[in-house]
């Protein structure tokens, strides 16, 4: 698979993604308008809660799923129904607990208000495993169709919300708008997953079947192998997620409101850092395959070749990891900047007075989002190369340091504190993943284009946005975003990131 035809396939996911993210924010902005600081931050305490315990629904399939469908290691058919039988076991359990814990453990939660967040969470967890097998089969046109569906659902409820109804009944009809979302996008994964696979999303049959002692040694052996995503999964969720529970818990619902609502922000943003990793997963994977199967790490020598045996070469991965990591630079780069530039402008537009201290929150928390885009890359590099217990160990490590900063400074610093732990703990991950991707692949293949693209970033953007800072948003947008576009104009015309405007020529690379 050719680098720019990747490309072109990228930015085909994006274009569908950016249909994704204007319905998503309509959808967001109306539910957080019509929910009120409190009740917003309400909402957003238990879905983190309950997006920490949906985790362990998965039982860490979904990276894994990902990775051995493009690895091609084991056979789908085995993969499908050792994935299901566990995950229908899983999603019982959590569908009759959650509720219970929910309406106990979040503030001012009531119990119908649990009952359909729960259905919400197990509904959607069933759509992302099936957008995990067809990542790994390179499809992804499913995901952005029933990503658009889901949107445009609940945003029209959201809307209708905001305007039919009163107060007392918003945080349940909210609620109950996301399960319809949800419901519209599993009917789409389904059909996905089917076109895909020609094999059904749930196969009763092969599940039903008397299973003999070697196949369900084999089915045990597969979720053996992906408790290790299950733990990482969690732990990254806790990361990700812990911040509004412990607000609303430690501060009050309404702090946890404007917090969530710059944190919104950031999580919609993110599907442009993980669409790169979700396009070129599949080829970063095939790249290292030779090497995984030799069972021998990469050692490089001066000249960034490989030693040592097995037909894969390091010149085969290297353009690859190269082009790839400056693209996810400058994409994280340019939208961090552009969030730090403009969040109070983004703030007051969207969500009005009400909401006027998340400003100061979305510009820090900016810095965030531009570490969490290159740990994307990161993960999967590792993922890749097999290293994921390493993995697992750095986002236990991130979680737990994140709830104790969390407690340590919310008390003190109220929603500012919850950033300051999200920042501090975004960039030790970070840390931690480039000295253990250092001792299997050659550094400079992650980091040799960063200087380029930084200091780019910052000749084009950071300076001239500085520059007219006190003008209105109508001098000041055009001058942000056509630095933005000549950024990525010159790292496309020097070959530094692929080119999705360039027609492949000759056999492909990869």
């Amino acid at each position: 698979m050719d680098f720019d035809r990747t490309a072109t396939r990228l930015s085909g996911y994006f274009g569908g993604q950016l249909l994704v993210k204007a319905l998503y924010l309509t959808g967001i902005v109306a539910a957080t308008r019509a929910a009120g600081p409190e009740g917003w931050g309400l909402l957003t305490a238990a879905l983190s809660i309950g997006l920490i315990g949906v985790t362990v629904v998965d039982l860490g399939l979904k990276p894994y799923l990902t990775r051995e469908v493009a690895a091609k290691r084991i056979p789908l058919k085995l993969l499908t129904r050792s994935a299901v039988k566990y995950r229908l076991a899983s999603s019982t359990a959590f569908t009759l607990l959650a509720p219970l814990l929910l309406a106990a453990t979040v503030p001012d939660a009531t119990f119908p208000v649990a009952v359909v967040l729960t259905a919400y969470l197990v509904v959607d967890s069933w759509c992302e495993y099936s957008f995990a097998l067809q990542r790994g089969a390179a499809t992804t046109r499913f995901e952005v169709a029933g990503l658009i569906v889901e949107k445009s659902v609940f945003a029209l409820l959201a809307v209708a919300i905001l305007a039919l109804t009163s107060a007392e009944r918003t945080v349940l009809l909210l609620a109950t708008a996301l399960a319809a979302s949800a419901v519209a996008k599993f009917a789409v994964a389904v059909r996905g997953g089917k076109r895909t696979f020609e094999i059904p999303l749930l196969p009763l049959k092969q599940i039903l079947r008397r299973a003999d002692a070697g196949s369900w040694r084999r089915e045990v052996a597969i979720i053996r192998e992906s408790v290790v995503f299950l733990f990482m999964a969690i732990f990254t969720t806790i990361y990700f997620r812990i911040d509004s529970y412990m607000l609303a818990v430690l501060a009050g619902n309404e702090t946890a409101g404007h917090y969530g609502a710059a944190y919104k922000l950031i999580e919609g943003l993110l599907f442009a850092p993980s669409g790169v990793v979700v396009v070129f997963g599949p080829l970063i994977v095939a790249a290292l395959a030779a090497k995984v199967i030799s069972g021998r790490d990469v050692a490089s020598d001066a000249s960034g070749t490989t030693t040592g045996p097995g037909t894969w070469s390091g010149r085969d991965a290297e353009p690859l990891i190269t082009r790839v990591s400056a693209l996810q630079f400058a994409i994280g780069g340019t939208l961090a900047v552009g969030l730090w530039l403009e969040s109070g402008w983004i703030v007051r537009v969207l969500y009005g007075s009400a909401f006027e201290q998340s400003g100061p929150l979305l510009a820090w928390l900016s810095i965030a989002f531009l570490f969490m885009s290159c740990n994307f890359l990161l993960g999967t590099l590792m993922i890749s190369l097999y290293r994921q217990q390493a993995l697992l160990a750095l986002t236990v490590a991130g979680a737990l340091v994140n709830v104790g900063l969390n407690l340590l400074l919310i008390p003190m610093l109220g929603g500012f504190g919850a950033v300051l732990a999200t920042v501090g703990v975004e960039g030790l991950v970070l840390l931690g993943m480039l000295i253990h991707i250092s001792r299997h692949i050659s550094i400079r293949w992650v980091l040799g284009s960063f200087p380029a693209t930084g200091f780019l970033l910052v000749a084009l953007m950071v300076v001239p946005g500085l520059l007219v800072r006190g003008a209105s948003f109508a001098v000041r947008a055009p001058i942000e975003i056509g630095g933005a576009v000549l950024l990525f104009g010159v790292l496309m015309a020097r070959g530094s990131i692929p080119n999705p405007f360039r027609r492949p020529i000759g056999k492909d690379v990869a």
